[in-house]
């Protein structure tokens, strides 16, 4: 497995329940589970390559 994959798998796990309860807190602004949504996209589409460096 490559080894990105798997920090990103152990990250994800050991930080998941912070990140639910931040974006549960009913006081919270309504934009943040788009924060997460974008910032995984983001993520996920430099990892892959689709982001030039040029650009």
């Amino acid at each position: 497995m490559n080894r990105t994959v798997l920090f990103i798998i152990i990250l994800g796990y050991l930080l998941s329940p912070y990140v639910y309860t931040w974006l549960a807190d009913p006081n919270g602004s309504w934009y943040r589970p788009f924060i997460v949504w974008g910032l995984s996209a983001l993520i996920l589409s430099i990892m892959s390559g689709r982001i030039s460096r040029d650009s």
